[in-house]
C-alpha cells in the first residue's frame, strides 16, 4: 500500500504531518464526522453555534454576521442567488461554524471547509453545497483548533463551486481570518451531547441477574443512530458494565453514536459459551428494541477490554446466531457486527497455541473456569481441544467478517515461559489474527495499535472513534438481510 505524507489533528488539537496508509486517509481527515446527511440536518438545527457570542475584538464585532440559513437560500442546482443573499457577496462578513481540514503545511491550515455542524458528514452522501464554504488562503492559517471548537470565519464571501473529496462547496471565502467562538456558557468548545441523549440503566436482556445493560441513546435524532456495545474485562469472573471509560463514552456520544454497556454471567457458574452468548443476546436484544432506542440495525459495533475484548472478537468473527424459527423475538435478530475492537484482547483461548505462539507452559487461570475444568492438570486432555477451538475468535475467521481494531500496550519481546498475566494480552495474538485474515484475502482487515503510537500523539480513543466511523460508513461485513 502506498504511503503519502498527509496530516492529522493530534490530541492537542494541532495539525501535524504523518505518514498514513491511503485507506485511512478519509478517516484521518474527517476525524469526528458522522455519516448521514439527514442526521446532519437534525444536528444543524440543534447544534449550530447560534448561541455564539460576538468576538471581543472591536473591529471584528462590526463585521456583518451571516447565519447558515442565509447561505442555504442559494439554489445550488441553478446557481440562482436571491437578493437576501446577493447583498452580502463581495463584502467582508463573518460566520460561525466548524473546520474540516483538507490540507496543511508547516503546522498551518492551507485548505479547509467550514460547515455549520460539529458532526456533519463529509462523505457519501455529502451535505449540499450551500452548507459548505471552501477556504484556501494564500498563506496558511495558524492551526490549533480541535474539531469540537467553534470558530468564526471572516472574509469576502463569493458564490463559487469547488469540488473536494468530501463533496462540492457552493461558496468560497477570500482573504480569510479565523478566530475562536465563545459560547453563552463561556466555553470555546461545543458541548454537543450533554442535553440531547437519554439514558436507561439495568435493562434486562435475559433472565439472569447479570444479564442487564445500560444504554445512552438519541431518542429524537432525525435519523437512526449507530451503536457501540462495550464489554468489560475481568478474567470472565469479575468486572462490571460501569467500567466503561466516561471520556470514551462521551467521545462516541459527541459523534452521534449510541453506546451500551453490559454485564454478563461469570464463568464460575456459567462456563463457555455463556459469556459469548450473553454478548450476542445483548446485540440481538438491542436490535429487537431498535425502534425504542432509535438505532440503525445495520450499524452495530462492539468494543471490549481484555477478556471482554476476546468476547467482542468472538462475537464479531462468529457466524450469525440468529434463529429465525425461535419463539423468542430477540433470538430472531442478527448477532452480526459491522465493526469490532479489542483492547489487550486474546484472539485464542487454545492452550496448545499459547505454548507455540507465546513460548510458555503457563496456563492463564481464568481459562479453567471458562472451560469448566476443575484441575489444571486436565487442561491438556484431548477431550477439551474442540472446546478450545470453538471458544477462540481466530477459529471463526471468514471472508465476510467485519474489520477489526486491536490495541496492545505489551509489544516487547517475550522471555522464556512468561507469566500468564503477561502473555495473555500480548501483541502476538493480534499478529496471529492478522495473518489468518490475510490468508483468506482480507489483507487490511486488522488494524493493530500499540503504546508507541500513543506516544506519537495517535490517541487511542480518537483512533477507536475513527475506526468505528469508517466502518459504519463502509462496512466490510456482509449486510444484514
Amino acid at each position: 500500500m502506498s504511503q503519502k505524507m498527509k496530516y492529522r489533528v493530534n490530541a492537542k488539537g494541532q495539525v501535524e504531518q504523518v505518514s498514513a496508509p491511503a485507506s485511512w486517509l478519509l478517516v484521518l481527515m474527517t476525524l469526528l464526522f458522522s455519516s448521514l446527511i439527514g442526521a446532519a440536518v437534525y444536528l444543524w438545527q440543534q447544534q449550530q453555534p447560534k448561541h455564539a457570542l460576538p468576538p471581543e475584538n472591536a473591529a471584528q464585532m462590526h463585521i456583518p454576521e451571516l447565519d447558515w440559513e442565509q447561505l442555504m437560500l442559494l439554489d445550488y442546482e441553478t446557481g440562482k442567488v436571491p437578493a437576501e443573499l446577493q447583498q452580502w457577496l463581495g463584502q467582508r462578513v463573518k460566520i460561525s461554524g466548524f473546520i474540516v481540514p483538507l490540507d496543511a503545511q508547516d503546522m498551518a491550515l492551507t485548505e479547509f471547509l467550514l460547515v455549520p455542524v460539529y458532526g456533519m458528514c463529509i462523505h457519501v452522501p455529502p451535505p449540499p453545497p450551500n452548507m459548505m464554504i471552501h477556504v484556501k488562503p494564500e498563506k496558511g492559517l495558524e492551526a490549533g483548533y480541535w474539531i469540537a471548537d467553534g470558530v468564526w470565519l471572516e472574509g469576502e464571501l463569493k458564490v463559487q463551486k469547488v469540488d473536494s473529496d468530501y463533496g462540492a462547496a457552493g461558496f468560497v471565502m477570500q482573504s480569510p481570518q479565523i478566530y475562536p467562538v465563545t459560547f453563552e456558557n463561556g466555553s470555546t468548545s461545543l458541548e454537543t451531547s450533554q442535553d440531547r441523549f437519554s439514558t436507561q440503566e439495568n435493562l434486562a436482556y435475559g433472565t439472569h441477574p447479570r444479564q442487564v445493560l445500560d444504554i445512552w441513546y438519541y431518542p429524537d435524532a432525525f435519523e437512526t443512530t449507530s451503536l457501540i456495545l462495550f464489554i468489560h474485562g475481568g478474567g470472565f469472573n469479575s468486572g462490571d458494565k460501569s467500567h466503561l471509560d466516561p471520556a470514551l463514552r462521551r467521545l462516541f456520544l459527541d459523534a452521534g453514536i449510541a453506546v451500551a454497556s453490559l454485564n454478563y454471567r461469570y464463568t464460575q457458574e456459567a462456563p463457555y459459551p455463556a459469556p459469548m452468548h450473553d454478548a450476542a443476546r445483548a446485540i440481538q436484544f438491542l436490535r429487537e428494541q431498535a425502534a425504542a432506542f432509535n438505532l440503525n440495525k445495520t450499524r452495530f459495533g462492539a468494543l471490549g477490554v481484555e477478556m471482554g475484548g476476546g468476547i467482542a472478537l468472538w462475537l464479531g468473527l462468529h457466524d450469525d446466531l440468529r434463529d429465525a424459527d425461535s419463539s423468542d423475538a430477540v433470538l430472531q435478530e442478527s448477532s452480526r457486527l459491522q465493526a469490532v475492537a479489542g483492547l489487550s484482547a486474546p484472539t485464542s483461548y487454545d492452550v496448545r497455541l499459547h505454548q507455540r505462539l507465546l513460548n510458555t507452559t503457563a496456563v492463564y487461570p481464568p481459562l479453567l473456569d471458562l472451560f469448566g475444568i476443575s484441575d489444571v492438570k486436565k487442561i491438556h486432555q484431548p477431550e477439551y481441544f474442540a472446546l478450545y477451538e470453538e471458544a477462540s475468535p481466530v477459529t471463526h475467521v471468514s471472508i465476510d467478517d467485519p474489520d477489526v481494531f486491536l490495541y496492545y500496550p505489551r509489544q516487547q519481546a517475550l522471555k522464556q515461559n512468561p507469566r500468564s498475566d503477561i502473555y495473555i494480552s500480548h501483541v502476538r495474538f493480534g499478529e496471529y489474527l492478522k495473518q489468518k485474515m490475510q490468508a483468506i484475502g482480507r489483507s487490511y482487515a486488522v488494524h493493530i495499535m500499540g503504546r508507541d503510537d500513543e506516544q506519537k500523539n495517535q490517541d487511542l480513543n480518537e483512533a477507536l472513534l475513527m475506526f468505528f466511523l469508517q466502518n459504519f460508513d463502509n462496512p466490510s461485513s456482509t449486510p444484514l438481510l
